[in-house]
């Protein structure tokens, strides 16, 4: 079996499902993404005319760029395109996988890296405009940040074959802190003296990736990794278009259960409850939170009232979009061919979960352009989000 060959048709049978979703994407949300992209260069823009006639930044512009440049330095991806009967059909090739592996490796290495190098191209302006050093320091600088990345990419591998989940957890959190404070470092203009210190750190962690108990390959962490990324694509697609096979994740996330005590008890409540339940384990109720942070680092790099404004109208649709399609679970029939609830009480459980969980993060949407605009207008833009997600609970037809 010519295992590079395998991983090259899987990819190119992806792209081939895959690429049909993009017209819709295009077509459904092309105007409102360009519309992002117009709003986020004009604020690229005025952030760097103010740096240039200051002729100086504060701490906050070296310290949200390197944070900004952390996000593409951690992402080391690597699609394998794995499913589960490749344990009956690849685990005998264990030793032999590398083959497999390698078209996964170049194409991640290659895009991670496209994505740093664009943030560096994109922070130099700014560099240069604060004053923090000329094209020979900058230059070094990014130089150091694609060795990094270097080492990055290949610790992200030997990390996903560690025997033990904690152990992953434990580097990622240390890496994290220690990328941040490495690129600050870099990024803020000349180098100091204690900044040696940042170099031994990523030598002990080169040296500490050695230590842990580690499988050839971890083929249970793999087809997790795998699945939850088809999961997040498909999420992405499904704020446009109704995927037939969208293999949501779910997670216990005992921590929220305490919402669900507010749901009356009886059986009058069963659908809006399950619905609840659902959505609270759902990945669209993480992704409705990482929304609501991005816009609010988004309008902390460019705090300019109408861009806060546009900013927060184009995440309250997107956040829209994605809870129209809030689904039945797949234990529904059984349920509801038991329960004496009439069908149209699923109906009205599945708006009603929409609409207060499009509302409560329209109201969450308004609390970061509270800062840069008069409270009034944040009012009047939490209040029309809020209005909105009446519109929005009611706009798709039902699924079944």
């Amino acid at each position: 079996m010519n295992l590079r060959l395998l991983w090259k048709e899987r990819r190119a049978r992806y792209l081939r499902e895959v690429l049909p979703y993009w017209k819709y994407v295009m077509s459904s949300g092309g105007v409102a993404m360009g519309f992002a992209v117009i709003l986020t260069i004009q604020g690229y823009a005025a952030l760097l005319n103010r740096t240039r006639a200051a002729g100086s930044a504060d701490a906050w512009l070296p310290l949200g760029a390197a944070a900004v440049l952390a996000l593409a330095l951690l992402w080391n991806p690597a699609r394998t395109y794995l499913r589960q009967p490749d344990l009956a059909l690849l685990l005998r090739l264990e030793s032999r996988m590398n083959a497999y592996f390698r078209g996964a490796w170049a194409w991640g290495a290659a895009t991670s890296t496209a994505l740093t190098l664009a943030a560096l191209l994109l922070y130099w302006p700014l560099y240069a405009a604060a004053g923090a050093g000329g094209a020979a320091s900058y230059a070094v600088a990014a130089a150091s940040l694609l060795a990094l990345k270097a080492l990055l990419y290949a610790g992200a591998w030997r990390e996903r074959r560690f025997r033990y989940g904690g152990v992953r957890a434990a580097f990622a959190a240390v890496k994290a802190i220690a990328v941040v404070a490495t690129a600050f470092a870099l990024l803020r203009g000349p180098l100091e003296p204690a900044d040696a210190l940042l170099a031994l750190v990523w030598i002990a962690y080169a040296a500490a990736l050695r230590l842990p108990e580690a499988y050839r390959i971890h083929w249970e962490h793999q087809l997790e990794r795998e699945r939850r990324t088809r999961a997040l694509h498909e999420s992405w697609f499904g704020f446009f278009v109704d995927l037939p096979h969208r293999a949501e994740t779910y997670r216990p996330r005992r921590y929220l259960n305490a919402l669900l005590r507010l749901i009356r008890y009886d059986a009058g409540h069963a659908f809006l409850y399950m619905y609840w339940r659902m959505f609270l384990r759902s990945s669209m109720a993480s992704l409705a939170l990482r929304m609501v942070v991005l816009e609010a680092a988004l309008v902390w790099l460019f705090p300019h009232p109408w861009t806060a404004v546009a900013m927060y109208v184009v995440f309250c649709w997107l956040i829209g979009l994605q809870l129209r399609g809030i689904q039945s679970p797949p234990a529904e029939p059984l349920l509801a061919a038991m329960s004496p609830q009439p069908q149209a009480a699923r109906a009205l459980s599945q708006r009603s979960v929409r609409r207060t969980a499009h509302a409560v993060a329209a109201a969450l949407l308004a609390v970061s352009p509270a800062f840069v605009v008069s409270l009034p207008l944040a009012a009047g833009c939490a209040a029309a989000g809020m209005a909105a997600a009446f519109l929005f609970a009611r706009t798709r037809p039902e699924r079944v």
